[in-house]
């Protein structure tokens, strides 16, 4: 009896000793997300017990079955690509607004970590891969707190087929993770996609190209666009210019840009785009792309695409290498030229400039797709065990949730003495 007493004694000891380390446990896993208030706690505080909504998005995230590529980083969002048909090294740039996402989930005190950023792919749920990437805030109005707004760019590595989507996750937040290793514009190292313009960021060229027989005319739409939400719009005779800060141009670098027209003819003599490195005059023929238009001017290697992608009312992606000529491009012409001022509709969008050889077939656009972000998740697996070490069955187990009480725990173990948070 004493004997049976002293084990009863000692399994309540060993029990209250491994509630208490439990409890410490959560306690610092729980609530240890927010790490400098980079990786910050989940949490809402209008949520209490029976109201809690298990259909509520950002209290049931959708999980995937992929294993996380490294638990150092507190969050990722799945990203879909395919394909209207087969691309090669196709350039991916995709538009993501980070405050909206923690805002989904309500995290609290959000903050992003602009250098953390990765993008992995995944052929399997278990099989996955590292690829290069670089983050571009929108210069002009992104705050790491209120307004994490911008492009992550990378490279889709490959062929990507017709019929097939590839898997991606964009993962974020990791406060470890410092500035050192992180270079800005090495694989994009210029764009225009009109989304934050500002008067004079588009400016006259070309001379008297643009103002013969009249001004030409141009603005910025906010109604038609390739992606995103604005575009440039010209009409009638037109050369306008944008300003880069220099390029340093060499045969690995590529231009795209999308472009769009809304008639069915090619009377306008030049549609393209120009790199020059003054104002004026305008850039040479051999410093320029034609890509539709009834006149003989543009490069050589603008006739690959000359005339033939032009379905009205339809944007194109077209890729160019660039000039054998040395050029440090300080400025992208958009070219409209129509002396005969007839009033045919232009668009242009998403014009960047690549540091590495990538490729796009015109007609075969990229479809793109993001989900729900998901926050890490930790699993607890707790093992009871007498001074024996016989296994403990139908031991009470209780875990508390100091951020969501509403989200405490109360288990009892298997007949193995085991039970799976």
């Amino acid at each position: 009896m004493k004997k049976t007493n002293f084990k009863k004694n000692k399994i309540k000891g060993l029990m209250f000793l491994f509630l208490f380390l439990i409890s410490l446990l959560m306690m610092s896993i729980i609530p240890a997300i927010n790490d400098n208030q980079l990786n910050s706690i989940i949490k809402n505080d209008n949520i209490e017990g029976d109201d809690l909504n298990e259909d509520d998005p950002k209290l049931s995230l959708p999980t995937s079955n992929y294993e996380w590529w490294n638990k150092s980083w507190n969050f990722r969002i799945p990203v879909d690509i395919s394909s209207t048909g087969e691309q090669v090294d196709a350039p991916v740039e995709l538009f993501i607004n980070f405050t909206e996402y923690f805002n989904d989930i309500v995290v609290e005190n959000p903050w992003l970590n602009k250098y953390s950023i990765r993008v992995i792919e995944y052929t399997s749920i278990s099989d996955y891969t590292e690829i290069d990437c670089e983050f571009e805030p929108w210069s002009r109005s992104y705050d790491n707190e209120t307004n994490a707004v911008g492009e992550v760019i990378w490279i889709l590595n490959g062929t990507t087929l017709l019929g097939t989507t590839r898997e991606f996750f964009i993962y974020f937040n990791n406060g470890s993770v410092s500035e050192d290793p992180y270079i800005e514009n090495n694989i994009r190292i210029w764009h225009q996609g009109f989304e934050e313009y500002q008067v004079d960021d588009i400016q006259s060229g070309g001379g008297s190209q643009d103002t013969y027989p009249t001004s030409g005319d141009w603005e910025i739409s906010n109604t038609t666009s390739a992606r995103g939400r604005s575009s440039l719009h010209m009409w009638g005779n037109c050369w306008k210019v944008s300003y880069t800060g220099g390029l340093n141009i060499d045969s690995n670098t590529r231009v795209t840009a999308k472009m769009r027209f809304d008639d069915s003819n090619i009377d306008r003599e030049i549609s393209g785009l120009g790199i020059h490195n003054e104002l004026n005059p305008i850039p040479a023929s051999s410093e320029s792309y034609n890509i539709r238009g009834n006149q003989a001017w543009g490069s050589a290697e603008s006739y690959k695409y000359r005339n033939q992608y032009f379905t009205p009312n339809t944007f194109f992606w077209y890729t160019m290498q660039t000039f054998d000529v040395q050029n440090t491009g300080n400025y992208i012409f958009y070219i409209a030229d129509d002396d005969s001022y007839t009033n045919r509709d232009l668009y242009w969008d998403d014009i960047s400039v690549w540091s590495q050889a990538v490729q796009t077939v015109p007609d075969h656009m990229l479809t793109i797709n993001t989900g729900d972000v998901e926050p890490i998740t930790f699993s607890l697996k707790v093992i009871t065990k007498d001074e024996f070490g016989d296994p403990v069955p139908n031991a009470h187990i209780y875990i508390t949730n100091k951020t969501q009480e509403s989200m405490d725990q109360n288990h009892t173990t298997n007949e193995d003495g085991e039970w799976n948070f």
